[in-house]
């Protein structure tokens, strides 16, 4: 079961995701994000305190995300876990975003 909370930070929209985006999930994750650039969103936060795994097709969903608001859109994750950072670290993505330690600390650059 994946759930959402949603919380404007600054800027962003801080989304803190709690369970798992895998194969059965990623569709719900996709329409949630929709669901925010239709709102107008343009910066994200990933609060990935309770995120307790994230698949390839979640990955997908965070790529379709980045194409569709570039190039003024930013994405961040924030507070992942070993699982999830490893998970980054093999496909690539931890270059390709930027990942913070603290939910604080990514707020407190401004995204």
């Amino acid at each position: 079961m994946l759930e959402f909370t949603d919380n404007h930070v600054g800027r962003a929209i801080v989304v803190a995701l709690k369970g798992k985006v895998d194969n059965l999930s990623a569709d719900l994750f996709d329409a949630h994000c929709r669901q925010l650039l239709g709102d107008g969103e343009q910066s994200f936060v990933f609060d990935c305190t309770e995120l307790a795994y994230l698949s390839s097709a979640g990955l997908r969903v965070v790529l379709k995300l980045a194409k569709d608001i570039a190039p003024k859109g930013k994405i961040a994750f924030a507070a992942m876990n070993e699982t999830v950072k490893e998970i980054f670290a093999v496909s690539g993505f931890g270059e390709m975003f930027r990942c913070y330690p603290t939910l604080e600390g990514a707020v407190q650059e401004g995204l």
